[in-house]
């Protein structure tokens, strides 16, 4: 490779004077044109695949972690229901149970084992039951001790869920 950069360096001029073939400088224009515009593409792709991922990052870190509501609207839920606060103060405990197990889950999501974004693809699955069930079920449920039991059944059902997940991915590590 030496000798052949020494025989350019040294023949230099005899290069520079040398003509083109017909055509290549139309040839060579129309590769760079098609290079631009395969650039182009990659950096939309790019772009795209970009946006996505920071779409994704957003929706991961504010929508899995619960918020329960507060006490204002809770409240109007069950007004004129002695056990108001009692129904508040359980669902408050559940959802604490339920953040702490979705912390330690999205704790593997960062480690590449085989099945983890299956399992958290369920815990996305039970999160938004949950969701479901706070927004259409307990609203009509009666302020009485079945609510509570229904409470507690579906949310003990939902723990119980995220704790398998967790040792499954415990068991894969």
């Amino acid at each position: 490779m030496d000798k052949l950069k020494q025989y350019i360096d040294e023949n230099r001029e005899a290069f520079d004077e040398l003509p083109m073939p017909d055509g290549h400088q139309t040839r060579f224009e129309k590769k760079l044109m098609q290079s631009r515009k395969h650039t182009l593409r990659e950096f939309s792709f790019y772009g795209a695949l970009l946006a996505a991922c920071v779409a994704l990052f957003f929706l991961l870190r504010f929508s899995l972690t619960i918020v329960p509501e507060d006490e204002a609207t809770q409240s109007h839920i069950y007004a004129g229901c002695g056990m108001s606060q009692e129904i508040h103060d359980l669902q408050l405990y559940y959802t604490m149970q339920m953040n702490e197990l979705v912390l330690q889950l999205q704790a593997y999501d960062k480690k590449n084992i085989p099945g983890t974004r299956e399992l958290l693809d369920e815990m996305n699955q039970v999160l938004y039951d949950n969701s479901e069930f706070e927004e259409t079920i307990l609203p009509v449920l009666p302020c009485s001790d079945a609510a509570i039991f229904a409470m507690s059944r579906h949310y003990g059902a939902s723990l119980e869920s995220l704790q398998i997940m967790l040792n499954q991915l415990q068991q894969m590590k």
